[in-house]
């Protein structure tokens, strides 16, 4: 009967001290679990604060830009990025949550659209502020001709005025200036010149034009005027003549018309023109 007693007491007690065991090793676990996360509290840290420098940031890239290159500083204790790129609040076209780098190309760009990205730094331990900017890529140009405009480098003075002309043109987004063509003597033709720029040296008031043509076969005309102030005066062997012919209008017609054989006695030259003094110019 004693024995029977002993072996349930050793049963009972080794049951109890089964429990208290497993009491023992739950609550050392949990101590573990504890004094771990307030070791890792101590050592582990988030990023500082958020990406600085951001690039592109407000500007503005012409028509026709499909990539742009994102960039910014990196940030103390970071270990990854995480990148947003949309238009307006809501429509995202780029997102990347485990990019390594401070730099990133994004292609696919539109025109006539603006973007929004927003980067922030991260780690095991956490992650730093959200840093935004913007750019935008511009719309098109609406020319569908190009517009030419010409500098003169003077358009007044007494004769014989040189004269120098320089020009701008603005064509369509795409296309490029093909051809030049000067008309410099006013006469309608459009040969006289076949560059960017043009000279020519002027006796008598004239309208010069320029045509210009693009690659697209567009073209525009412009214009400036030469405006002469003064001319020498003008006479020939057959009859003495003004600018304005204002001499020939006031002189006596027999005066006028024994003039041209005097000319010619002095000259001693039939019918050939003679020079005169410096205060005439012969022309035929």
């Amino acid at each position: 009967m004693s024995r029977i007693k002993q072996t349930v007491f050793w049963k009972r007690f080794s049951r109890i001290l089964l429990f208290l065991l497993s009491l023992y090793i739950i609550f050392a676990a949990f101590n573990y679990d504890s004094v771990r996360v307030a070791a890792d509290s101590q050592t582990c840290q988030s990023p500082t604060g958020s990406p600085t420098n951001l690039s592109p940031n407000g500007q503005i890239f012409p028509a026709g830009t499909r990539s742009v290159t994102l960039s910014w500083s990196p940030v103390e204790r970071a270990s990854f990025y995480s990148i947003n790129v949309r238009i307006g609040s809501t429509h995202t076209v780029y997102a990347n949550r485990n990019y390594p780098g401070t730099s990133i190309t994004i292609d696919n760009l539109k025109d006539n659209t603006s973007y929004i990205w927003s980067i922030r730094a991260f780690n095991q331990c956490g992650s730093g502020g959200i840093a935004q900017a913007t750019f935008s890529v511009a719309a098109p140009q609406t020319t569908t001709r190009p517009i030419c405009t010409i500098f003169p480098q003077s358009s007044s003075g007494p004769a014989p005025l040189f004269v120098s002309f320089s020009s701008s043109v603005q064509v369509s987004w795409g296309e490029f200036v093909r051809s030049y063509a000067w008309d410099l003597n006013g006469d309608g033709q459009f040969e006289d010149a076949f560059d960017s720029s043009a000279a020519t040296t002027y006796y008598q008031d004239t309208s010069v034009r320029l045509r210009v043509t693009d690659s697209a076969g567009n073209r525009d005309t412009c214009s400036a005027f030469v405006n002469i102030t003064s001319t020498p005066l003008v006479c020939s062997a057959d009859l003495l003549r003004c600018p304005d012919d204002s001499l020939v209008g006031r002189a006596p017609t027999i005066v006028v018309g024994f003039l041209p054989v005097l000319l010619r006695v002095l000259a001693g030259v039939f019918p050939a023109r003679m020079h005169l003094p410096d205060a005439f110019i012969p022309v035929s």
